[in-house]
């Protein structure tokens, strides 16, 4: 607790315990399953050429 006071420590410790994680965040799908196509159209793929870039 970094706070100046005792008193704003113990607000914040108290703001810990009034909101303790309850979601479960395992997941027994593969993230790729969930990918939608249209989502991933959009992105860009190609990398633009570089004129000036010397490739050798």
């Amino acid at each position: 607790m970094d706070s100046e006071t005792p008193e704003a420590d113990a607000a914040e410790q108290a703001r810990h315990a009034e909101d303790p994680v309850t979601e479960d965040v395992t997941s027994d799908t593969d993230p790729v399953d969930e990918a939608d196509p249209a989502d991933l159209a959009d992105q860009r793929t190609d990398v633009p050429v570089d004129e000036d870039y010397d490739r050798e």
